[in-house]
């Protein structure tokens, strides 16, 4: 399964107990905006306080995650940001403004005909690209790979940095 990953749901990685850990060891082919890896270097001293870890261990995780996700440019869906700032179109100004700074994201979805995993709500409310949060990717994962995935409370993989 191909799906591409927000930010919020590429920290999580930085929680050895986060349910991205046993999603990325099953079928799926995760991809990203390079953008989302740039933000995460943007939150790295916050990222590194919340999760407990040292300076080594978040580069070892951040290789990793590298490894994990296909981090794609700009350049690669850029023809499709107009439409994904479209699908904002009959929301309130203030969420049409909350879906644009995720613009990316939907943007690379539509690129790659698959869906997004994100936690983020207000995604959901428009309809082109299927949005999957991370409870909906547990189980996507159990049922297809036949295996139960150890997660822990939704407050752990719904974590922001």
């Amino acid at each position: 399964m191909k799906i591409v990953a927000d930010t919020n749901v590429l920290i999580t990685y930085f929680w050895k107990t986060s349910a991205i850990w046993g999603i990325v060891y099953k079928n799926v082919r995760l991809y990203s905006p390079v953008t989302a890896l740039e933000e995460i270097d943007e939150h790295q001293e916050e990222i590194m306080r919340k999760a407990k870890l040292s300076k080594k261990e978040y580069a070892d995780i951040r290789r990793q995650l590298e490894g994990w996700v296909n981090f794609i440019p700009i350049e690669e869906y850029r023809d499709c940001l107009k439409r994904a700032a479209e699908l904002a179109g009959s929301l309130t100004e203030k969420e049409r403004m909350e879906m644009l700074d995720d613009a990316d994201f939907l943007a690379l979805s539509i690129k790659l005909d698959c869906p997004l995993w994100t936690n983020d709500a207000l995604l959901r409310k428009q309809l082109q690209v299927i949005v999957f949060s991370t409870k909906d990717m547990v189980a996507l994962v159990e049922y297809d790979e036949g295996t139960a995935l150890s997660v822990d409370d939704e407050k752990t993989s719904e974590r922001k940095a």
